[in-house]
């Protein structure tokens, strides 16, 4: 009875993974259409939990309200909005932000899913998309401007997704040396978008990453720095060399 239990929440987890990794594949459901598929798979998700736990109840903390009143007041704007068709469009796109959140907190392995596959996922996202880019046929696809976009086909909001996935790479569990090597990848595919505002948050936040992380292991802590000093020198001195799209670092 165990092991069915066990192998239905890994498969539920799998499920979640599976369904944010097509999400971040498909330019990050930027598209009204793919939001709305989003929420039916969602919904179905939800439904197919309830279902196998013969209940639907989960904590309610400050996070998890304050999503739900960020996705609400999407659809309350609809009420004045000059436009309350789009408003609720918008609300719609919206949605399976909320519930995304609502399957975590009911499935809380995939939490750790996440912290261990999704920068080595990012990291085979930044390197396929910045070799693809070099073919004339696609290089629109993956650049905008001469700048990665990656597969958003955004360059600051790619930056960012980067960013927040290698942050997550300092706490994956494995290899110190691999985990320094998807830090680099990671951290050359944001700079390689020349979005200089994630720059400044990924500088601000990596040193404070790397200072906790100093609490815990201070090998990983050096060698995190080192993967990150590297990357960020060979950066400057592409972006010195007037070399695109680095030369946005130096440049306002």
């Amino acid at each position: 009875m165990k092991n069915k239990t066990e192998n239905k929440d890994f498969i539920l987890t799998l499920t979640l993974g599976i369904f944010l990794a097509v999400s971040i594949l498909t330019l990050g459901l930027f598209h009204e259409w793919t939001s709305c598929v989003a929420t039916v798979l969602l919904s179905v998700w939800l439904f197919s939990k309830a279902i196998c736990d013969k209940e639907f109840s989960f904590n309610i903390n400050l996070t998890f309200i304050s999503i739900v009143l960020f996705v609400l007041m999407y659809g309350i704007t609809a009420f004045w909005a000059i436009d309350k068709g789009m408003a609720f469009v918008g609300f719609l796109k919206f949605l399976p932000v909320l519930l995304f959140c609502a399957c975590l907190y009911l499935q809380p392995e995939t939490e750790e899913f996440v912290k261990r596959y999704l920068p080595l996922f990012i990291g085979a996202v930044v390197i396929i998309c910045a070799a693809l880019m070099q073919i004339p046929a696609l290089k629109s696809y993956f650049s905008v401007a001469g700048r990665f976009a990656g597969c958003f086909q955004y360059p600051n909001t790619f930056a960012l997704v980067v960013l927040v996935a290698e942050l997550l790479a300092f706490n994956m569990p494995g290899n110190k040396y691999i985990k320094a090597a998807v830090i680099a990848v990671l951290l050359f595919g944001l700079l390689y978008t020349g979005s200089r505002t994630v720059l400044v948050l990924a500088v601000v936040s990596n040193i404070c990453m790397i200072l906790y992380r100093v609490k815990f292991s201070k090998k990983t802590a050096i060698i995190s720095s080192a993967a990150f000093l590297a990357v960020t020198g060979v950066s400057l001195a592409l972006a010195f060399f007037n070399i695109s799209p680095f030369n946005r670092i130096l440049t306002i």
